[in-house]
Formats: structure tokens, C-alpha cells, sequence
């Protein structure tokens, strides 16, 4: 399907917008700890390329997948931090490049963050998707296909229809399991991707590829 993917779905943090480096990801972790004292981190979940204290948020609350009402807690106890960083988010280079794509096909945000806070950060930055799946109590975060696949109900899409942008293995290994493209964003790193899988450098990298693959 050259350059005709039915449906677009991006990642939000450092795909589109820079939120983590405005979000005291520490601060959250003391205060999980201190509300949930008990709770273990998950062990076994891929390495990721976030910072140790964002990688550490995530692996407690998704040890607590399964636990609604505890899981719901801890997320609104990360999500306060995630709300105070919103105005310190910043536009990932060449998110104007993506502009130029309005319209052109239904597209989705797929995000580790949680609800209000990736609403909030969507209106800072005048992106208006055409669904939005962030954190929830009832689906496994992101390396799960969970997210990815709800996205594909909500946007009415087959998975082979869709692809993914996404700047973590994370991402990858999501949009893998949930059995659609993906495209890697690099930012000028050392790619942490798979074998074989199709990189981009930059935001008007990812366009071209969007209009043209």
C-alpha cells in the first residue's frame, strides 16, 4: 500500500512532543513509593530508552496492572507530575512537517501518558487526532499490542493497514505484537531498533515516508 496506509498512529513523548524532560519523573516514583509502599516494580519488562526514574514510574504501575482500583491511584499519583510538566513540554523538531498531513487519512496518538495530561499536551501543541489511547486501567501499557489495538477498534482499521511512529523499542515491540508497521524515529541516536526495521531521523523524514512508503 505505497504511501496509502489506511491509519496513522504516533507515539506522543519525544515523538511529537517532548514531554518527559519537563515532567519530575523522580518526584512520582518517591510518591508512589511512599503511597504504595508494598508495590514491586515488574521485572522482566525490555529495556527502554527513557529516564531511570520514568522507567521505574512504569514498571510499578504496570505491576499493578490487574488491580484497578490500586492501578487507578498510582496513575493519578503519576499523573499530577506528568499536568505540571505540560508547559514545559516542547514541539519535537519538525512536528510543523506533520501539519502539512491534516487530513489526509484518520490517524491516532498511542501514549504511555496518561489521560488528561496527553489531552493537555495535544491542545498546547494544536495536534487534533482523530482518537487518543493513553493510560487506562484496562489496557496493558505499551510494549503490549494492547493500546495499538485499540486504537485499531476505535479508528475501524485492520492492523495491516496501519502503521506506527514511534521513537522507543517500546513502540517497536508494541506495534509489532499488535501485528502493524512501524517506523522508528532515531533522533540522531543509535538506532535501538530490530533487524530490518525502516528508521527515520527526524519528523520530515517520517512525512516523506508517510506520503511515499
Amino acid at each position: 500500500m505505497a504511501g496509502g496506509w489506511r491509519v496513522w498512529l504516533f507515539d506522543l513523548d519525544k515523538t511529537l512532543v517532548n514531554v518527559e524532560d519537563g515532567v519530575d519523573y523522580c518526584a512520582a516514583l518517591h510518591a508512589l513509593r511512599e503511597r504504595f509502599p508494598q508495590a514491586r516494580r515488574r521485572e522482566g519488562l525490555p529495556p527502554v530508552e527513557f529516564t531511570r526514574c520514568a522507567v521505574e514510574v512504569l514498571s510499578v504501575l504496570d505491576g499493578l496492572f490487574g488491580d484497578p482500583p490500586r492501578w487507578q491511584l498510582a496513575s493519578d499519583t503519576v499523573e499530577a507530575y506528568e499536568l505540571a510538566g505540560v508547559a514545559r513540554s516542547r514541539p519535537m523538531p519538525g512536528l510543523e512537517s506533520l501539519r502539512s498531513l491534516r487530513g489526509t487519512r484518520p490517524w491516532a496518538v498511542v501514549t504511555l501518558l496518561g489521560p488528561r495530561a496527553a489531552q493537555e499536551v495535544l491542545h498546547r501543541h494544536g495536534l487534533q487526532p482523530d482518537c487518543l489511547v493513553a493510560r487506562q486501567p484496562d489496557v496493558r501499557m505499551k510494549p503490549a499490542p494492547d493500546p495499538v489495538l485499540r486504537a485499531l477498534q476505535l479508528l475501524g482499521a485492520r492492523p495491516e493497514e496501519a502503521v506506527l511512529v514511534g521513537d522507543s523499542s517500546w513502540d517497536e515491540r508494541s506495534a509489532r505484537a499488535a501485528g502493524v508497521a512501524f517506523v522508528g524515529l532515531t533522533w540522531g541516536r543509535e538506532q535501538p531498533f530490530g533487524p530490518g526495521a525502516r528508521v527515520a531521523h527526524d519528523l520530515e523524514e517520517v512525512t516523506r515516508l508517510l506520503l511515499h512508503w
